[in-house]
């Protein structure tokens, strides 16, 4: 009777109208552009920056990275930051809506409560910064891996845009 019910649900969720398939996310990207809603000078609006990878975040792509996605994970390899030879560590974010520990690429031995999860076409992944929550968004538009990051400080948001080599 479990097994019947169980493909009766899953079927009833393919099956679901306006249910968009999770994005496959895999593969390597370069960085195209990284903007900000917050200027140095306090300005607003969308604008050009240079910060592109920041200590707590549980996703840091840098300048380039490649993407591993299978099942319920996401690994972040070979990430390249500002002057940096050698790739930053291997970042692997477990999607299953709970809470995991992820490696700091910045602060290296340090580690990232880290929640991932999809909402439908997007990943969400929410990480704790000094004890307080910062969201990242990734997914995927006209072709380009699209990272959105709020910040819980302000109301600012850093987007950066990778094409895929």
């Amino acid at each position: 009777m479990i097994r019947v019910n169980t493909i009766v649900a899953l079927v009833a969720l393919w099956a679901t109208p306006g249910a968009k398939p999770q994005p496959d996310l895999g593969g390597q990207w370069i960085l195209a552009s990284a903007t900000t809603t917050l200027g140095r000078d306090g300005s607003r609006g969308e604008q050009p920056t240079k910060t592109y990878v920041s200590d707590g975040w549980a996703f840091n792509c840098g300048r380039q990275c490649r993407i591993v996605q299978q099942g319920s994970t996401l690994t972040i390899e070979d990430a390249r930051f500002d002057g940096a030879t050698a790739p930053s560590p291997t970042v692997t974010i477990v999607v299953d809506g709970q809470p995991h520990m992820v490696v700091d690429t910045i602060t290296l031995g340090d580690t990232i409560q880290t929640v991932g999860r999809w909402e439908g076409d997007r990943l969400s992944i929410t990480s704790m910064l000094l004890g307080k929550p910062m969201s990242q968004t990734i997914s995927l538009e006209q072709g380009q891996l699209v990272v959105e990051t709020l910040f819980t400080t302000s109301d600012g948001k850093l987007t950066f845009r990778y094409t895929k080599k």
